[in-house]
C-alpha cells in the first residue's frame, strides 16, 4: 500500500513539473497613436512561462530582479524579438513603460513604440513563448480610430497583415 501510495505520489509530481499548465495563451491590446506617433500596446502573459524563458539569464519575473535595469533590458530584448511590427525597413523597438504582477499568476507589460511611417499595410508578428511551448496561442486586440480587429497567432501563423480601411 506504501508503494502505491508512493508511486502516486511520484506520477503526481512528476505530472505537474512536466506541464504546469493545461493551455499556454498570451493576449495584446494594442492602439495606434496617431499624433504621438507611437504605438502602445499591454501584453499578458502568464509569470511562469516567463520565468522558465529567462530561468538561465538570472532574471526572475515574478521577483525584485526584475527591477534591476539588465533583467528589463533583457525582457525588452526577448519581447522585441517576438513581438513586432513592421513596415518595409521600419520596425518597432518597445520600451516597457511599467508592468504589474497580477495574483492569478499573470503579467501585464505596458509598452510604447515609437512609429514614424503610415499606419497602414503593417505586417505583424507575435511567436512569444512559442518556442518554449508548442501549444501556445497569441491573440492581439488592434485598435485604430473606430476599428477593432482581433488577430489569432499560432505556432503555423506567426504573423498577419494590417489592414485597415
Amino acid at each position: 500500500m506504501k508503494n502505491i501510495f508512493l508511486l502516486s505520489l511520484l506520477l503526481l509530481v512528476n505530472c505537474t513539473i512536466a506541464k504546469a499548465h493545461a493551455f499556454y495563451f498570451t493576449f495584446s491590446e494594442i492602439s495606434f497613436d496617431e499624433i504621438g506617433q507611437r504605438i502602445e500596446a499591454t501584453l499578458i502573459a502568464t509569470a511562469h512561462d516567463l520565468d522558465l524563458t529567462f530561468e538561465s539569464e538570472k532574471c526572475r519575473i515574478r521577483s525584485e530582479e526584475l527591477n534591476r535595469k539588465d533583467c528589463i533590458e533583457q525582457v525588452e530584448a526577448y519581447l522585441n524579438e517576438h513581438f513586432f511590427m513592421e513596415k518595409g525597413d521600419y520596425r518597432t523597438r518597445f520600451k516597457i513603460e511599467g508592468y504589474e504582477i497580477k495574483r492569478e499568476g499573470t503579467i501585464e507589460f505596458y509598452l510604447f513604440s515609437e512609429w514614424k511611417s503610415s499606419f497602414e499595410n503593417i505586417l505583424f508578428t507575435f511567436t512569444l513563448l512559442m518556442k518554449q511551448f508548442p501549444e501556445q496561442q497569441n491573440k492581439a486586440l488592434i485598435l485604430w480610430r473606430n476599428q477593432k480587429k482581433t488577430l489569432e497567432f499560432l505556432p503555423n501563423k506567426t504573423q498577419h497583415l494590417i489592414l485597415f480601411e
